[in-house]
């Protein structure tokens, strides 16, 4: 995949689903973030495949999106304020760097988020096992015992009866 490629292909998913600044910030953003990892000596495919999928890149963005608005209140746009949360006065803009600080925030959240979830998975098979021992043991000892205590019982009832 090509530059120009992911650019359309996250253009497409977000059409619609933000507002069209921050469908034209994002595109910059990541137009500019190829420009500086190129000039940085990587290849459009190394940069493409660093990203990942534009499609979940853009699903990123329209959840950050419907955070932003839901927190600051207001969905219509009607203030001072873009959809995406940014005020209209340039020098509150984030900047590139800040977007890609926020990006490695995600990608370490997820990152942290798998690693908690396959530890309580492990725990959970770890608990598992050795409830399963337990019950093993607890039946293998007490096995004996009942054997005679039946055999008991039943000598008891025909004797009786």
């Amino acid at each position: 995949m090509t530059k120009e490629q992911f650019i359309m292909e996250l253009e497409q998913c977000l059409q619609g689903e933000v507002s069209a600044y921050e469908l034209s910030d994002s595109l910059t953003y990541y137009r500019q973030y190829f420009e500086d990892e190129i000039r940085n000596g990587k290849s459009e495919e190394q940069v493409v495949e660093e990203l990942g999928s534009p499609r979940l890149i853009a699903r990123s963005i329209i959840d950050a999106h419907g955070i932003e608005e839901s927190a600051s209140g207001n969905s219509d746009y009607g203030d001072n304020s873009y959809g995406s949360g940014y005020a209209q006065n340039d020098s509150s803009y984030r900047s590139y760097g800040d977007a890609y600080s926020d990006r490695r925030d995600i990608e370490n959240n997820n990152q942290k988020g798998a690693l908690q979830s396959a530890g309580k998975m492990i725990m959970t098979i770890i608990i598992s096992a050795l409830v399963f021992f337990i019950v093993l043991f607890l039946l293998r000892a007490l096995l004996p015992l009942a054997v005679i205590i039946i055999a008991a019982v039943l000598i008891v009832r025909l004797i009786r009866g």
